[in-house]
């Protein structure tokens, strides 16, 4: 009897690891799912057809700097008890409504480009269905996540998308057969001349100003044991940075090997996935179409379900998500797409897309310098405040957003 409960043993620990695995999932998964939407899979898509594997370091590095940027969210709220947010609000009232009001009206620009995304997937998927009802119909469902406001569904919700898109993307990747030769020169940094543009934007697509004040909100809704909660926090805000890292990677690579080599140029994402029909069968062009969809609807339920409670911390008052002030938060996001896609026929703006891109790059040197002086609050954070090693980290950071800045001025001028 000893012997067979000894052989049971190995398998029900591993069983046990699985599930201790899986049940320290939290915001990052969500964060994840957010920073790879439509503008991501556009802009990857893009490199790799334009310059092949030659900027798929860049993936990686921005990757590292989007976890550098989110981590002094979690030391904070986890030793505080509060979102950065609220923190900010304490030290000033009126910046903390300034950051969130700025933070919003980007939001809004790529809500709609989010939806765009995801309908256009489903038009590819079934063409039958025209891009305004599939709008509608992801806006419905959107909205009822959001109005649900359950943190464990929104996570599970999102960890689902997640793992469609790596299926979708990694497939389609391993399906086109790449070059292991070209993957490993292509992890070299290396700035082709006249890439410097698009390789800010690469980064500017992963470190987003929204994303440490939703992870920052998020870690105080899952973890509930505080400063002892900051290992796990970690591990799961690194484990989904590097998926992010895998996915962005998985789209370049895919469009170096089977775009790049006919001088194919891909302008949206779903260009990308009609691309691959002809070239791979139609069976990428659906996979991929897949991935687009989940990112676009995982990054659409990000925003019409993060943004209204990171509105209740900046200005003070009570996060119910049944609240009428939360639901007419929710309501405008879900519906500034719509509207604008009616209004301009089924078309976005580039107006509104620029105004995006310069508005959250402007945002995010003022998120940096926020973060930054909350993870330095020693009085508050003890122990935990920042080292100087994790300030240096912040300060290339800053150098990295700095030149972001300057180069989303000089575009738009």
């Amino acid at each position: 009897m000893e012997n067979k409960e000894n052989r049971q043993e190995p398998s029900m620990v591993k069983t046990l690891g699985i599930v201790k695995m899986f049940r320290l999932i939290g915001p990052g998964i969500i964060i994840a799912a957010s920073i790879i939407g439509p503008g991501t899979v556009t802009t990857t898509s893009s490199t790799g057809a334009k310059y092949g594997y030659m900027l798929l370091w860049c993936c990686i590095v921005s990757a590292i700097l989007a976890y550098i940027l989110n981590e002094p969210g979690l030391r904070w709220t986890l030793k505080t008890g509060k979102t950065m947010l609220e923190g900010i609000r304490e030290m000033n009232p009126i910046l903390s409504k300034v950051t969130f009001i700025a933070l919003f009206v980007g939001a809004l620009a790529y809500q709609t480009g989010n939806y765009l995304g995801a309908a256009m997937a489903i038009n590819l998927l079934v063409p039958g269905l025209s891009i305004s009802v599939a709008l509608v119909i992801l806006s419905a469902f959107s909205v009822v996540i959001a109005f649900v406001g359950r943190y464990k569904v929104l996570e599970n919700v999102n960890t689902g998308l997640v793992v469609m898109m790596l299926f979708a993307f990694l497939i389609t990747m391993f399906g086109s057969g790449p070059s292991v030769s070209g993957i490993a020169k292509g992890l070299i940094p290396n700035i082709p001349e006249g890439a410097e543009v698009l390789v800010l934007g690469l980064v500017g697509t992963t470190v987003c100003p929204d994303i440490p004040f939703a992870m920052s909100s998020l870690t105080k809704k899952k973890w509930k044991n505080g400063i002892k909660d900051l290992k796990p926090a970690k591990n799961d805000l690194r484990l989904n940075m590097i998926l992010t890292g895998v996915v962005t990677c998985a789209i370049i690579i895919c469009s170096a090997t089977t775009l790049h080599p006919q001088g194919i140029t891909v302008s949206s994402a779903a260009d990308m996935a009609q691309q691959l029909i002809p070239v791979l069968g139609r069976y990428a062009g659906v996979l991929f179409a897949l991935g687009l969809w989940a990112a676009g609807f995982s990054s659409a339920i990000y925003m019409t379900s993060c943004i209204p409670p990171m509105m209740a911390e900046a200005f003070g008052f009570e996060d119910d998500p049944k609240g009428w002030k939360n639901r007419v938060c929710v309501g405008i996001i879900a519906l500034f797409p719509i509207i604008v896609t009616f209004v301009f026929s089924g078309t976005v703006p580039t107006a509104i897309i620029i105004a995006a891109q310069v508005l959250n790059t402007l945002i995010l040197p003022i998120s940096v310098i926020l973060i930054t002086i909350l993870a330095n609050k020693k009085k508050v954070l003890g122990e935990y405040s920042s080292k100087p090693i994790q300030n240096v980290a912040m300060g290339l950071l800053a150098v990295v957003v700095v030149l972001l800045t300057i180069s989303a001025i000089s575009s738009f001028m």
